[in-house]
């Protein structure tokens, strides 16, 4: 059965998850840390603009794309 588009775009929602989980790990460093300073604040956006990319395209095309039905 397929999934609503509602839902399905909600479900996409979660390709925020790993830029939110790498801005968070670099706010946890101190302001002067070499690590920080070198990939703040462009590694967290690319992380999150690739993540929602791909969650959409799979939920938005891979997945309704699986659930057709082979008979029509």
């Amino acid at each position: 059965m397929a999934e609503p588009l509602s839902k399905r775009l909600a479900m996409s929602i979660s390709g925020a998850i790993p830029g939110i989980a790498i801005a968070a790990g670099l706010l946890v460093l101190p302001a002067e840390s070499a690590l920080r300073q070198q990939y703040w604040p462009w590694l967290p956006l690319l992380t999150l603009a690739l993540g929602m990319g791909f969650s959409l395209f799979f939920w938005l095309v891979i997945v309704p794309w699986r659930d057709r039905d082979p008979r029509k």
